[in-house]
């Protein structure tokens, strides 16, 4: 409303709205599906799956890495000189195989977790990876 009491219509453009040629881009703007929903192909937890010993890439910033193999695996998190990804960046991972998940640092690599455990504690357990600084990470989740 404005002082006189009357309703103010402004355009859009007026009030910073996003224009449509800019959702949806790599400028990070998510365009919204009829439900008012970020598209699934936008949203940050895409499930990449995964049957063997694999690096972390930067491709996997704000996934869900799917660890599905029968036999054990380990989840390696390379070196920023190999893959620098931004501080702040998550991945989650997720061990849906009957194979135990490891999390290993690469060479000048810290990770950092609740009593140094790195190991998923089972069948179904989940667990976040988030960088902390250039060479280091938390691991949270269920770990044992």
């Amino acid at each position: 409303m404005t002082e006189n009491g009357r309703r103010s219509h402004r355009r859009a453009s007026a009030i910073g709205a996003v224009p449509a040629v800019e959702k949806g881009a790599a400028n990070g703007v998510a365009t919204l599906d009829t439900a008012g929903k970020v598209a699934a192909a936008q949203a940050s937890a895409a499930i990449v799956e995964k049957t063997a010993a694999y690096t972390i890439a930067l491709t996997d910033a704000g996934k869900l890495i799917a660890l599905t193999a029968d036999t054990a695996l380990t989840v390696t998190v390379p070196a920023n000189s190999a893959a620098a990804f931004p501080i702040g960046t998550e991945i989650e991972l997720a061990q849906l195989g009957a194979g135990a998940v490891t999390v290993a640092a690469a060479d000048g690599v810290t990770v950092h977790s609740l009593d140094s455990s790195v190991k998923l504690a089972g069948q179904y357990a989940a667990a976040c990876l988030k960088k902390i600084a250039a060479d280091t990470w938390l691991l949270g989740g269920a770990l044992e």
